[in-house]
């Protein structure tokens, strides 16, 4: 990033730029090495003045609430598109096919073929033990909707493909699930195993 290269900037993403200015910092403190650790105190700022959520503070103990990983990098991404434009983020695209097919009527499939995603998802359940399992879990999936067709509900499955692969591959692993015990999302501390290279 070059702020010099950057002219006549739309007022609205003006926070943007900025941010992405002090992530090539945070960054090149962090490459440097010139110390023990790096307080990207300006990055912060800046990241919670561009996205409120992050400044959210817990109303008893006065802190910043803890806030999700994969949401923060969904943020940082959408800045960084804002700043480099969809070449940016044509680098991380997932292209897939997917087939959902009613599982009690056979005529019921639907076939879209140009279906994409930034990351693929590592589902997490009380027998996942690898990551690979995890994505084979989020690639086929079964979904309950209502059939146009019967005009019920149906239990359908829904298997995605991938079509194409992109530069750089990013794998979130779905932490968070809806107990409906307590109303409250919560996490799933399960250890998955991941490899250093994956074979997709």
């Amino acid at each position: 990033y070059d702020p010099h290269t950057f002219t006549n900037i739309n007022p609205q993403d003006e926070t943007h730029h900025k941010l992405i200015l002090e992530l090539k910092r945070a960054f090149e403190g962090l490459e440097d090495k010139k110390f023990k650790s790096v307080m990207p105190l300006v990055l912060l700022n800046i990241l919670r003045k561009t996205y409120p959520q992050f400044a959210e503070r817990d109303p008893q103990s006065g802190f910043y609430k803890q806030q999700d990983a994969e949401e923060l990098f969904t943020q940082l991404f959408h800045s960084l598109t804002v700043v480099f434009g969809d070449k940016f983020s044509e680098d991380f695209r997932i292209k897939f096919k997917t087939t959902i097919k009613d599982t009690n009527n056979e005529n019921d499939v639907t076939v879209r073929e140009d279906e994409d995603d930034f990351k693929l998802q590592c589902h997490i359940s009380g027998t996942t033990n690898f990551l690979r399992n995890g994505l084979i879990d989020s690639l086929n999936e079964i979904i309950e909707k209502r059939s146009d067709i019967t005009g019920n509900n149906s239990e359908y499955a829904a298997k995605k493909e991938i079509t194409k692969l992109p530069k750089f591959l990013t794998v979130q692993f779905v932490r968070f699930f809806w107990k409906r015990s307590s109303g409250k999302k919560s996490k799933i501390l399960r250890k998955v195993v991941f490899p250093f290279q994956l074979d997709v």
